[in-house]
């Protein structure tokens, strides 16, 4: 006798356990997942003299930073490296790089690293003469950022450019961008995110470096302009259509709409600027939602920052009265909901919502864990490409059902990344490493 019930399997007896689903309620806490929130900045200025490194850095002193700000997971580092424009960088300040980075590791941040020669607006004059010297910098420093890639988010820039902002520079001709985009991703081996400035210089050095394998991949987007200007403080044309001008940018709606297609499963984010009339969080967060944002500055600017914190949420539901700020700041990156589970034979579907501002970056696992009353536990990965979970998407998630008990079973599912382990926290009132789906109990 055959049938059409899904699960149904010739040989094994009905299943005759009953599924109690969970209270499925969102919350609106921040869920301080990896790779994604506020960041602040700290500016390493290096120089050296007679072999020593000045100034001296009081590494006590930025733990104690470290620890204040321990609410944020992120944290953008700047090494600037002007001094060394006309040489190579020492022993001695690659050695301080890494007691750096080392200090950062041990707080359990994670860095958005950028280097740079200029921290004055004044690119072309701290820059080197030579574009051979900006190479040999990223060799030097491509030992450095393999060791401690896995607390590196994304490298930001290619060195150059008014704060390393990729404005302002000799050296930003679609040719020289391509050859130091590849010198760069060289250098640390593929082993980081690498973010340009403008979605033009983007297309540019993926069209010119096409043969390279894994590059586009890896090669994203940071914008320190958001909501500037119309054009985002240049990182936009200015064009309309689908027409570009001679950079190669297109108009902002053009290119937002590009960035929502082309930058799904990579880290984008920088800093939102006060235009003359600051925008609100609503229009701002709908627009992070395009661009797949998962980081933001939380220091600058402030009155852009100040008008979110004046806001009020208006809306039914966990968001109800909390600031533009918090919203934003906790739709960075993704943020998983479980709507609805239900028992589909001896399968459960599980529907998840992302509402989050971007999906996940990294490679991520599904796992289902299973608890009885006597506390035994056990844990099955699931066939589930968490990377496809995108911003705006509702997912459906099949999930087998394990074998008939005499006891009642609690079903749960947690994330974690492949590589570190890191757990990704569901936004599930109540939920914690895991969020709750059910119980399964003897018909």
């Amino acid at each position: 006798m055959k049938s059409n019930q899904a699960g149904y399997i010739p040989g094994l007896r009905e299943y005759r356990m009953i599924f109690c689903k969970a209270d499925y309620v969102e919350s609106g806490e921040a869920l301080g997942n990896p790779d994604c929130g506020w960041y602040r900045i700290y500016p390493f200025v290096f120089k050296e003299v007679s072999g020593a490194v000045f100034p001296a850095l009081d590494f006590r002193l930025l733990a104690r930073s470290l620890e204040e700000n321990s609410g944020e997971r992120l944290a953008l580092v700047q090494f600037h490296i002007g001094f060394f424009r006309d040489r190579e960088l020492s022993v001695v300040i690659l050695r301080h790089m890494e007691q750096i980075l080392a200090c950062f590791r041990t707080s359990g941040k994670q860095i958005i690293l950028r280097v740079a020669y200029d921290l004055e607006g004044k690119g072309l004059l701290h820059e080197p003469e030579s574009e051979d010297l900006i190479h040999r910098h990223m060799e030097q420093l491509g030992l450095l950022i393999r060791t401690y890639a896995s607390d590196i988010l994304t490298l930001q820039g290619i060195f150059v450019g008014n704060w390393g902002e990729m404005h302002g520079s000799r050296y930003l001709s679609e040719p020289a961008v391509a050859r130091l985009v590849l010198s760069l991703y060289r250098a640390s081996g593929g082993s980081c995110f690498l973010a340009v400035r403008t979605p033009a210089q983007w297309r540019n050095a993926i069209v010119r470096l096409a043969g390279e394998p894994g590059l586009e991949g890896r090669l994203t987007l940071f914008n320190d302009g958001l909501f500037g200007s119309d054009t985002d403080l240049g990182t936009y044309g200015m064009c309309g259509g689908r027409k570009a001008d001679e950079a190669g940018r297109r108009g902002k709606n053009q290119e937002v709409e590009w960035q929502y297609r082309t930058m799904v499963g990579r880290p984008v984010g920088g800093e939102a600027v006060a235009a003359p009339a600051p925008v609100g969080y609503m229009r701002a967060a709908a627009e992070l939602a395009k661009i797949h944002a998962c980081y933001l500055n939380s220091a600058y600017d402030k009155k852009q920052l100040d008008f979110w914190r004046w806001e009020t949420v208006d809306a039914p539901g966990c968001w109800q009265g909390i600031s533009g700020y918090d919203y934003i700041g906790r739709h960075l990156g993704p943020r998983f909901v479980i709507r609805d589970a239900k028992r589909v034979g001896r399968k459960l579907m599980v529907v998840i919502e992302n509402q989050g501002f971007s999906g996940v970056c990294r490679e991520t696992e599904c796992f289902l864990v299973t608890e009885q009353e006597d506390g035994g536990q056990r844990e099955f990965r699931l066939e589930a490409n968490v990377c496809t979970w995108h911003s705006g998407r509702t997912i459906r998630l099949s999930v087998p059902l394990p074998s008939e008990s005499e006891r009642p079973i609690w079903l749960s599912l947690t994330l974690r990344g492949r590589e570190d382990g890191r757990v990704i926290r569901f936004a599930n009132r109540g939920a914690d490493g895991l969020v709750r789906l059910g119980q399964l109990r003897s018909g």
